[in-house]
């Protein structure tokens, strides 16, 4: 496994890329669920929001870890950040069934990790 974590955080990066361009990707059940039940379901929406929170929690450690290595002094948020690539993974999931085109998804992810350099340094 590799050492580094901001290899670690870009190989993820990729990975999400390549299956959310693969056409048996469905999509992801957490957004699924999100979407449709939510509204009508506590247990539901408490469910869903654990689920968001711990995946946000598992690559915001790893940006934190990647952050305290190459970027301590820079004004950014880790768990934000992990936030906002969650947000781009949903919303690309949706984009991507909305047009019948799995592009869109892996374009974004492609911009998300040009971000993710520019944070970094490198």
């Amino acid at each position: 496994q590799e050492q580094d974590p901001l290899k670690r955080v870009y190989a993820y990066v990729d990975g999400m890329a390549k299956m959310i361009s693969d056409p048996s990707t469905k999509g992801c059940l957490l957004g699924c669920f999100s979407q449709e039940l939510c509204d009508s379901d506590p247990k539901m929406r408490a469910a869903c929001g654990e689920g968001f929170e711990a995946w946000a929690k598992h690559l915001g450690a790893e940006m934190a870890r990647a952050k305290a290595l190459y970027a301590p002094k820079a004004a950014f948020d880790p768990m934000e950040l992990a936030t906002h690539f969650i947000a781009i993974m949903e919303g690309s999931l949706i984009l991507d069934k909305a047009a019948g085109d799995r592009r869109a998804g892996a374009a974004n992810l492609k911009h998300f990790k040009a971000y993710l350099k520019m944070l970094y340094g490198r």
